[in-house]
């Protein structure tokens, strides 16, 4: 007998976990991301995400978001998965770069996007405010 989608979902990140592609305490998708990377609805996400809740592998922190419960770190250890280790395989290096994506203290240049802290948007906000404001302007005068 087929088990239903959202069981489904929740069986698929719950094997992410154990293989170490979320580590404890990081933060998994959001549930409209989800919903879309998927394909399934906002509902069926949210019934997954309190499956993996009560099955202890996921916590919702309130305005935050789901992350993976710091005692999964004991499930990896005892089931003998070591997240980092480099066997050489595709999967190794890229669950090695999943890792390393997740690391607050490393900064991402692929993505050419920098933090917030190094924008200047209060800067940003005044001239997109004055670019506003001239074509209104010039568009009155039209």
């Amino acid at each position: 007998m087929d088990c239903p989608l959202y069981e489904k979902i929740a069986n698929q990140i719950e094997q992410q976990v154990h293989e170490g592609i979320f580590l404890p305490g990081a933060k998994i998708p959001s549930v409209r991301k989800s919903s879309k990377q998927m394909d399934v609805s906002v509902a069926t996400v949210l019934q997954a995400y309190s499956l993996l809740e009560d099955r202890g592998v996921i916590k919702a922190r309130p305005q935050k978001g789901y992350f993976v419960q710091e005692n999964q770190l004991q499930q990896l250890e005892s089931a003998k998965i070591e997240p980092t280790k480099n066997d050489g395989s595709i999967h190794a290096l890229l669950r090695r770069l999943l890792h390393v994506s997740q690391d607050d203290s490393i900064i991402q240049f692929g993505a050419a996007i920098p933090k917030s802290p190094f924008l200047p948007i209060r800067q940003l906000q005044r001239s997109v405010g004055r670019l506003m404001r001239l074509e209104a302007r010039n568009m009155r005068r039209l």
